[in-house]
Parts: structure tokens; sequence; C-alpha cells
């Protein structure tokens, strides 16, 4: 059992599948994770994996939100450990107060973490594609109106 004195972190898991992480990445960056520390320009960018981004990102966005009820599971890509995976300049946080302010902002420059390793989490970049989105289903409303 650990104490309130016993750092906890999220992790991704080194087999999980490299699309879920991605996706897990996605959601922490888009749910205000402090993801500029996985940019190019980042402390946490290297190593340039999936699954160090991933854990960078979940973490943070765990410690952010733990205190309200979050979990460290993320659709089972992530756990949680005692063990700091900080290593040289890159930090995790342990605590709410160390998670950082938020997301990318608008002045991030994205980082190659997943697949498609062309991954942009600034909040210009989620924005466009919550429109576009957007407008998918509003253009394909009167389609499915007349099915119905």
């Amino acid at each position: 059992m650990f104490t309130g004195s016993d750092a906890m972190y999220c992790v991704c898991k080194s087999d999980a599948n490299p699309v879920a992480m991605q996706k897990a990445i996605d959601y922490a960056c888009g749910k205000g994770a402090d993801c500029t520390q996985i940019t190019s320009s980042g402390p946490c960018f290297q190593p340039s994996s999936v699954v160090a981004h991933c854990s960078y990102a979940c973490n943070s966005y765990y410690q952010k939100n733990a205190g309200m009820g979050a979990t460290c599971d993320f659709m089972g890509v992530a756990t949680l450990t005692g063990a700091d995976p900080s290593a040289g300049s890159c930090k995790y946080p342990a605590s709410a107060s160390g998670a950082g302010t938020g997301g990318m902002g608008t002045g991030g420059t994205g980082t190659g973490t997943g697949p498609s390793m062309n991954q942009d989490y600034s909040a210009a970049v989620v924005g466009r594609r919550v429109a576009a989105a957007g407008l998918l289903v509003a253009a394909a409303a009167p389609l499915l109106l007349h099915f119905i």
C-alpha cells in the first residue's frame, strides 16, 4: 500500500498497441496535459518514441486530474508505477502542482510520436480538427434525415 508521500506515475505499457498509445496522447494533450514538454524542442522529446511520449502525456493528464477522479488506464494502454520515469532534463510531474498549466497553446510545433510521425498537439490544430469533424457531421445530417 502506498502512503500519501509515495509518488505514483502513470506510464504507458511498452507492449501496448502504438495506435492506441497515439490515441491516448491525443486524448491527454487535448484535455489539458502539458504536452509542450514532448515537442521537438521540449526536454522530454527524446527518446522520440510513441511509448515515451505517451507516458509523459498520460502522466501529465493523470497528475492534473487524479484529484477529480481520473484514473491511469487510457483504454488499457497505461498503468501506475512507483518508479520515477524521469531521465536527464525530462522531469515527470509527481503531483498536480508539477503537471504544468495546460495543453500546447498556439505556439506548439508538434512532435512525431505515433504511426503518422507528424502529430501536432497545438490548440490551433486540434481546434481545426474539431471544426472539420463538425462540418462533416453537419454535411451528413441531411443525408441521414433523407433515410429516416
